[in-house]
């Protein structure tokens, strides 16, 4: 299929701080623009510049009049990454050397037209589409906002199907990604696969990047070696990723600039650092020894202490990489009654808690997503310990959870979703203290013969039905995919007819939740109307299967400028009002026909409290009746009524879309 320029992205943009790290703020979808007016290409900038790009927060709404009167002007809000202050957080700041003109078009685009006015707001003449340019006259950089119509004696058409978002609260969402490559990839004949490169992370973590794709969460491979060995390429049992090996600290001081969460996990810990040069897991069964619990954890703080002396401090470390599957591939075992028994009696080299709970002197100080220290010396953070994240049971972390002393020290509650999606687990959700659940690796492709399939929009659905069940039956906070770059994943490596740096079609939808949903509290949603649609959203399922049925998906997201003082939105980086939301539906053509279900008018009923005074989204997705041309991340059109109560868009099959409204909670 044809595939249509990118877009400026809309999304969650992070402030860009040296060392510490930062609020999340949305923006949403234009067309790329990664050029100054002298048509110089995006290049990826050193680590800390600032390019002063514009950060579109709020883009002009659509209103329909039911009179002839137009009473709301068109508004734009753009800000820049603000310079990063010594011992402070980065911040969206104002520029007022920004210049914004307004554009009159004849359709719903954002490119060509006649200029018509200039300023943040503009007062409609009268029915029609506009939009703004913003641009940073220092260096040229300029961004261009969503169009917006305006219709006069309108009158406002019944929808197909309703949205509610409703006041319920579920878990802070705080962030989606992936992983970096741990082990060596190839193509097919005569392909030669390309590794992890800076210009792969600014895609995915820098709000500058005209590509953006909100990402907070890079995994990372701790490799079996030494830090000094693994950056200087004396450990080189994987001689193909000498080079990306060598990056090894810049990406994770990238990452940590932007506002994101880096996290370690071993696969299995170096044999030659042991005493007497003995393997610490034995050859029966693989499991770790007993006997060398303590000096495993030790072996991991060594690590991350070795990352934080060469100014790459991470946010969390995992006691292990699938301890529950007996690989072919070097890796070892942990039981769960050993993971109890580690978190219980050595958890505590990692968190630096006393006996009572209370933070004593050896903590192991890190950093990620704007996070403040808790009473640290210096006012950093520490290292928070996760717990191994087994490849399909969630339960498995249950023997640690229930010792009082064990979870205090496993922090965060991991697992993958290899045969089974998992389901929301109770007691580390709801059970004090509380502990968050992290989805850490899913890797879905075709197999052999077919992975030129999984590059193509067709294959996009199998993973956002299960980013769907992850977010919004198990309640997870985080969904971190494996390979961030890969044929089959976000970022295109030179095989398999990718080319390399692409953002391909998975890159696009994944982007969708990152750029909306990131750094907000769930909101329950429910739905009527979609007739031979079926809305697959209900969180309270106890579903652990593996669903990939076509239908109508729905989450929704919140901030609060106050934020109610508890444990749900305490954890919000940005405090500002707004709602947020995605909606898709995945439905396509039944086998050996052509004929796409028809889409819906859907009418969003926005909760109780909240007025909103903008609107704006963006669309991925087959274009209703050309589906030989596909958008990605096209500006969405999206009606706002007039009390700012509920808005109103169209959602053809096959497509996707992500909302913002801007606007007041009472």
């Amino acid at each position: 299929m044809k595939r249509k320029n990118l877009f400026w992205q809309a999304g969650t943009a992070s402030l860009l701080a040296v060392l510490l790290l930062l609020f999340t703020v949305f923006v949403t979808g234009c067309p790329v623009e990664p050029s100054g007016p002298e048509g110089q290409a995006w290049t990826t900038p050193g680590l800390g510049v600032i390019r002063g790009v514009p950060i579109i927060t709020e883009h002009p709404t659509s209103f329909d009049y039911t009179g002839s009167e137009i009473t709301n002007p068109l508004r734009v809000v753009a800000q820049r990454v603000g310079l990063p202050h010594l011992g402070e957080l980065g911040n969206l700041t104002d520029d007022p050397n920004f210049e914004i003109y307004w554009y009159s078009v004849n359709s719903f685009t954002n490119t060509g037209g006649t200029r018509v006015g200039s300023g943040a707001t503009f007062m409609p003449p009268g029915s029609g589409y506009f939009y703004a340019v913003i641009t940073n006259p220092n260096g040229g950089w300029y961004r261009r906002s969503n169009p917006a119509r305006v219709r006069t004696n309108h009158t406002r058409a019944v929808p197909d199907a309703v949205i509610n978002i409703t006041t319920t609260e579920r878990q802070y969402i705080r962030a989606f990604g992936g992983m970096s490559n741990g082990f060596p990839i190839s193509g097919d004949v005569g392909e030669i696969p390309r590794y992890m490169e800076n210009d792969d992370i600014d895609t995915m973590f820098n709000p500058e990047n005209p590509n953006y794709l909100g990402f907070k969460i890079l995994r990372k491979h701790l490799f079996p070696a030494t830090l000094s060995d693994i950056l200087t390429g004396r450990y080189n049992n994987f001689p193909s990723m000498l080079a990306t090996n060598a990056l090894f600290v810049h990406h994770i001081r990238m990452v940590n600039t932007h506002g994101g969460y880096v996290v370690l996990a071993p696969w299995t810990p170096s044999y030659f650092h042991w005493k007497e040069g003995n393997h610490p897991y034995g050859s029966i069964g693989r499991y770790l020894l007993t006997r060398y619990h303590r000096e495993y954890v030790q072996y991991l703080k060594n690590f991350i202490q070795d990352l934080d002396r060469y100014n790459a401090p991470i946010f969390a470390v995992s006691l292990q990489n699938e301890p529950t599957y007996p690989a072919g591939y070097y890796g070892m075992l942990i039981g769960d009654t050993q993971q109890r028994d580690i978190m219980r009696d050595w958890g505590h080299i990692i968190t630096g808690l006393n006996p009572d709970g209370t933070q004593g002197p050896n903590w192991t100080r890190g950093t990620g997503g704007g996070i403040t220290g808790a009473n640290l010396p210096d006012g950093r953070q520490r290292v928070r310990f996760m717990g191994g994240s087994p490849h399909n049971n969630v339960l498995w972390n249950d023997p640690a959870l229930n010792d009082p002393i064990a979870r205090r020290h496993l922090e965060i509650v991991a697992y993958h979703t290899y045969g089974s999606w998992s389901q929301r687990h109770g007691l580390s959700l709801d059970q004090e203290p509380r502990r968050e659940t992290w989805m850490m690796e899913k890797n879905i492709n075709s197999g052999s013969g077919q992975f030129h399939r999984d590059s193509q929009w067709e294959l996009v659905w199998l993973m956002m039905n299960e980013i769907h069940h992850i977010i919004a039956h198990n309640d997870s906070s985080v969904y971190c995919w494996w390979y961030t770059k890969r044929f089959y994943s976000f970022i295109g490596d030179a095989t398999w007819g990718t080319t390399n740096g692409e953002v391909l079609p998975r890159g696009h939808t994944i982007a969708h939740y990152a750029l909306y949903l990131t750094d907000t509290v769930r909101l329950e949603t429910t739905s009527s109307g979609f007739g031979d649609a079926p809305v697959i959203n209900l969180w309270n399922q106890a579903q652990d299967h593996i669903n990939p049925g076509q239908g109508v998906r729905v989450v929704a997201g919140a901030r609060r400028a106050n934020p109610p003082n508890n444990y749900t939105w305490n954890k919000l980086k940005t405090h500002e009002d707004r709602v947020t939301m995605v909606v898709f539906d995945s439905r396509q053509p039944p086998e050996n026909s052509t004929t796409w279900p028809a889409g819906n008018a859907i009418r969003i009923n926005l909760p109780e409290g909240f007025t909103a005074t903008s609107a704006h989204g963006i669309i991925s997705g087959p274009q209703e009746g050309n589906r030989t041309s596909i958008n990605f991340r096209a500006p969405a059109e999206v009606v706002l009524n007039a009390d700012g109560r509920s808005a109103d868009i169209f959602l053809a099959s096959d497509n996707i879309i992500s909302l913002a409204f801007n606007g007041t909670w009472e």
